[in-house]
């Protein structure tokens, strides 16, 4: 079920005038003459995949076959971008181990630092040395929607550095919220207590003006007995507020956006579907009413031990990723294992691509990056990696190909990335592992 609901026309309704309607999350659009944003996602899934089984044939770089992992993609082949060849070179430096690496370099395209996490054996590793691409997107463009990324997992298995993807900077991660509830209170919570209950509007709107009200007021005592350095970083602060106000201002136009069923057990093995379809929903329509543009999603982590028991067998999947290369029964799993990865894909390109925008759909204005911290599950190597990406931010990337690279590092990759979705870098991580951007995607 969904619920569709006009902030500003509920908000006139019950006598909330402007200052009110600034207190509220932000449904948001842009203005009709304001240019389409342009918007980056990350999705991770774990522990390498099957080369054989992702593309079948491929001929040219626009004449190539779907493999079993990817033919639930088949509807969107057209605006997909499928890269082979790629070295993850920073994830060979610094401390740790494999899928610690693999994961911790994903999007920052940095080693690991020094820490306690242990990796297998006697590796020993911390967090990751650099910010990775959604934030730096995020500070640099993120800065007119209500929140400036949302990161997202599904079943995050741990809280180390093998179940972190996003970094603020060097040795910060940013933690996933994996509860769809959760996601769904943070990001509409205010909005669809309207629908049934206008006194708890009004009290959050109260609590929320008390809030603010106080923080203002003081701060502008405040300034009075402050030198000149405190004076302007507080006059930043209240320019903050005010620059938040005035984004929710911005006109606004009726939203989707899905309910989460009460009392979903969102860490039991057989809600691992659901719940990705859920984070994947409520990401759609976050990026449907602009409250934000950047996103990472989490599917369980480094070395995940997920159980796939709706597959019809209840091995592990890093288990099954470490088999050999003659076990055929353990191939034919991971196969079916990544190709269920590939159906989640599939279903959050449908909803990016069931909203329109400008002369096309959100997703024909956003960049998906879905990866992998490996290449291969039983050789851990984190060189020739297979990667996807989907959409083309307004036409900045050439879709509908098959590119393939040999030895071309991945910060590469990001720095095309960045470029196409609007930030003008030319190297992204330690210089030694990026050579400018990326060949061949425009």
């Amino acid at each position: 079920m969904r619920r569709n609901l006009d902030r500003r026309t509920f908000l006139k309704s019950i006598g909330v005038g402007a200052a009110g309607l600034s207190l509220l999350p932000a449904v948001v659009s842009r203005a009709a003459e304001a240019p389409v944003p342009k918007r980056f996602i990350a999705l991770l899934t774990a522990n390498g995949t099957i080369g054989d089984a992702w593309v079948k044939s491929s001929t040219s770089e626009t004449d190539f076959a779907l493999g079993t992992i990817l033919e639930p993609l088949a509807p969107f082949k057209k605006k997909l971008i499928l890269l082979s060849g790629l070295d993850n070179l920073a994830s060979y430096d610094g401390p740790g181990a494999a899928h610690q690496k693999g994961v911790g370099a994903f999007l920052t395209g940095a080693p690991l630092l020094d820490g306690d996490f242990g990796g297998g054996g006697d590796a020993k590793s911390g967090w990751a040395s650099g910010i990775s691409l959604d934030q730096r997107l995020a500070n640099a463009l993120g800065k007119d929607t209500a929140f400036k990324s949302l990161e997202l997992g599904v079943q995050v298995e741990g809280s180390n550095n093998r179940h972190r993807i996003a970094y603020a900077a060097s040795n910060q991660p940013i933690a996933p919220d994996d509860s769809p509830a959760s996601v769904f209170e943070r990001l509409f919570g205010t909005i669809a207590a309207s629908a049934g209950d206008q006194e708890a509007v009004l009290r959050r709107l109260r609590r929320r003006q008390s809030v603010l009200d106080f923080a203002e007021n003081d701060l502008l005592r405040l300034k009075q007995q402050l030198g000149a350095d405190e004076h302007e970083r507080l006059e930043a602060h209240l320019e903050s507020i005010r620059d938040v106000e005035k984004r929710l201002e911005m006109p606004t136009a009726t939203c989707d956006y899905p309910t989460v069923p009460a009392g979903l057990a969102h860490k039991k093995v057989e809600n691992y579907e659901k719940v990705g379809k859920l984070q994947s929903d409520l990401l759609a329509a976050a990026f449907a009413c602009d409250l934000t543009r950047f996103a990472t999603v989490l599917y369980g982590g480094g070395t995940s031990s997920k159980r796939f028991p709706a597959l019809g067998f209840d091995d592990t999947h890093h288990t099954l990723s470490h088999a050999g290369n003659t076990d055929t029964a353990a191939k034919s799993k991971l196969i079916q294992i990544n190709r269920f990865y590939a159906q989640q894909v599939a279903y959050l390109l449908q909803k990016l691509d069931s909203i329109p925008e400008g002369n096309g759909t959100v997703l024909d204005n956003t960049v998906v990056l879905w990866g992998n911290e490996l290449s291969i599950g039983n050789t851990h190597s984190r060189k020739g990696l297979r990667w996807m990406l989907a959409g083309s931010a307004g036409g900045a990337l050439k879709t509908g190909r098959y590119v393939q690279y040999s030895g071309v590092p991945h910060n590469n990759l990001l720095v095309s990335i960045a470029r196409a979705v609007g930030l003008d870098i030319d190297t992204f991580g330690p210089s030694k592992y990026c050579t400018g951007a990326l060949g061949k995607l425009t």
